[in-house]
């Protein structure tokens, strides 16, 4: 398999140019990786079997420069994937189909230009949150709740600024 720049003859000169072999009745993924002058194939068996209830989910860390994530969802207790490094890819996840709110964990400022220019194209949003500091103490109610009553109290801002202002932070402090 060869890879190059679209219009580009492979004779003129592969980016990549790899032996990849096919079984039968098998998916495969191949994504190009890392950066541009050190750009290498990573290839992914692919191996849903979703019930037909339930939908299924793969991350991909393909960023070369990037640390290892977590995947949390909808603000759950414990994370999706605890530690995802470069280039590794997630075991199939089996959810409840419909939407789901996905965060990225341990991402760096660093990377925020990156993922901002590619958001749209993706199909994510990047939001900065503010860390607390120079506070001590920092509260911040879970916006992503799974109970549609509180989250959708918490969505409103009138409700936040009432919750800020009724709380007593000369005792907190």
């Amino acid at each position: 398999m060869q890879v190059v720049a679209a219009g580009t003859d492979p004779s003129a000169g592969t980016v990549i140019d790899a032996t990849l072999t096919f079984a039968p009745g098998s998916a495969t993924t191949v994504a190009a990786t890392n950066v541009l002058a050190e750009i290498t194939p990573q290839v992914i068996l692919d191996d849903p079997t979703p019930a037909a209830d339930k939908a299924q989910l793969r991350v991909v860390h393909l960023v070369a420069d990037a640390p290892a994530v977590a995947v949390w969802k909808d603000g759950g207790k414990k994370p999706l994937i605890k530690k995802l490094a470069y280039p590794a890819a997630s075991k199939y996840l089996t959810l409840a189909p419909g939407e789901a709110d996905l965060q990225a964990r341990y991402i760096s400022f660093d990377q925020v230009p990156f993922l901002r220019k590619n958001e749209q194209q993706a199909g994510f949003r990047v939001f900065l949150w503010n860390t607390g500091v120079p506070s001590t103490v920092a509260i911040y109610p879970n916006l992503t709740t799974n109970d549609e009553v509180m989250r959708k109290l918490l969505h409103d801002r009138r409700f936040r600024q009432a919750l800020s202002r009724g709380v007593n932070r000369h005792e907190i402090n």
